[in-house]
């Protein structure tokens, strides 16, 4: 991955912080998941639902 991905990943999930409320789109199914941010990593942001836990880009969410 060039420097310029990781400098991509790394500012979008700056966006975020802990106990933010943020959705975004299955692509497989198309639905629309709603959670709460629980973790940010360097290329992911856990995502806590009511029923499961999703590892997500921080590119694919948008704040609700």
């Amino acid at each position: 991955v060039s420097y310029a991905a990781k400098m991509i990943q790394r500012l979008s999930s700056i966006k975020f912080v802990k106990g933010d409320k943020v959705q975004f789109t299955h692509t497989k199914t198309g639905e629309t998941i709603t959670g709460i941010v629980s973790k940010i990593n360097q290329k992911t942001v856990t995502i806590r639902t009511p029923t499961t836990e999703w590892r997500v880009s921080a590119s694919l969410l948008r704040r609700v």
